[in-house]
C-alpha cells in the first residue's frame, strides 16, 4: 500500500527541531450514496453555478470574495492566500506539556499518525516519543492544516506518535443548559447498587470496535435489492415493541441476563476481614 502524507514539515519544541510527516489516521466509511432525481421523469438533476446577471458560469470564472459590507466584497486570489506566512504553516510548534488524561474528550477532533521524515529525524523523534510515554504527557501546540490554524495535542502511540487537532472554545457548547435540570445526587441507593452490578458484569478491558458493522447500511442495501427484485419490504420488530418493565425489574432482568448458568446452591462471596 502506498502511503501518501497529508502534510510535511517539522516539530519544534524549544530548540529541538526535526522533520516529520502526517498521515490521516482515519478513513471515511463506505456508505451508500443517492442521486437527486426529478420525481416526474426520473432523470438525474444537475447543479450549476449561475450569476444572477449573466447566467451560468464556468469553474475558471469563479473567484473567492469576502463580504465586508452588505453586497460589497473584497476578492482574494491564490497569490493572496500564498502570501500569508506564519510559523505554523510548516511547523508543529509545541508550547507546553500536560498530563494526557487532562485533555477533555470533547476537545479531540481529527487524529494523524506522525512519522519521522528522513534518517536525521529518527533519533530526536524516538527520544521525544519515549519521553512523552514515560511522563504520560501530551504536548500542546499549534499547526496550520488545510487553510486553518489548529490547536493540537501530540502524544505517544505505540511505536510512534499521534497528533490530534483540538476543538477551540468557540466550537464547544456549554453543557449547563442541557444538564441544569438533572439531579446531581442519587436517592435510590438500591437502584444504584444494581446499576453498578450491571456495569461490573459487562465490564471489558477495552472496547472491541474492530468488528463493528453498520447494520443500518446493511439493512438499507437489502431493502434496495428487494425493491430491484420487486419484493415487498420486510417487517422488522423493534425493541420498543417489548413490554416495558419498571426500573427495579428492568435492572434485575438485565443483571440476570449476564449471569452464567450454575448448578446447585450459590454461596455469596465472603467479605474480607476488616483490619484494625
Amino acid at each position: 500500500m502506498s502511503l501518501r502524507a497529508s502534510w510535511k514539515g517539522r516539530i519544534k519544541v524549544a530548540r529541538l527541531r526535526f522533520a516529520v510527516a502526517l498521515y490521516g489516521a482515519t478513513a471515511a466509511p463506505s456508505r451508500l450514496s443517492f442521486n437527486q432525481l426529478h420525481s416526474g421523469c426520473g432523470a438525474r438533476l444537475r447543479q450549476q453555478m449561475a450569476c444572477p446577471e449573466h447566467g451560468p458560469v464556468e469553474r475558471a470564472e469563479i473567484a473567492k470574495g469576502y463580504e465586508y459590507e452588505p453586497k460589497r466584497y473584497v476578492v482574494l486570489d491564490e497569490a493572496d492566500f500564498e502570501s500569508i506566512a506564519i510559523e505554523t504553516d510548516k511547523t508543529i510548534a509545541i508550547d507546553q506539556f500536560v498530563p494526557s488524561r487532562s485533555i477533555d474528550a470533547l476537545r479531540l477532533d481529527t487524529p494523524y499518525y506522525v512519522t519521522p521524515d528522513g534518517p536525521l529525524a529518527e533519533e530526536p523523534y524516538v527520544l521525544l516519543r519515549e519521553a512523552l510515554r514515560r511522563s504520560r504527557a501530551a504536548g500542546i501546540g499549534r499547526v496550520t492544516l488545510f487553510g486553518r490554524e489548529h490547536a493540537v495535542a501530540l502524544a505517544a502511540h505505540g511505536p510512534g506518535m499521534l497528533l490530534t487537532t483540538l476543538r477551540a472554545g468557540e466550537e464547544l457548547r456549554s453543557a449547563e443548559p442541557y444538564f441544569a435540570a438533572i439531579p446531581a445526587t442519587v436517592t435510590n441507593k438500591t437502584g444504584l447498587g444494581l446499576a453498578l452490578q450491571l456495569i461490573a458484569g459487562r465490564m471489558a478491558e477495552a472496547p472491541d470496535l474492530d468488528g463493528f458493522q453498520d447494520r443500518y447500511q446493511d439493512a438499507l442495501l437489502a431493502l434496495i435489492r428487494r425493491k430491484i427484485d420487486g419484493a415487498p419490504a420486510a417487517v422488522v420488530q423493534h425493541d420498543d415493541d417489548e413490554p416495558a418493565l419498571a426500573l427495579h425489574e428492568a435492572l434485575l432482568a438485565s443483571i440476570g441476563e449476564q449471569q452464567p448458568e450454575t448448578s446447585g446452591n450459590c454461596e455469596r462471596p465472603k467479605r474480607a476481614k476488616r483490619r484494625n
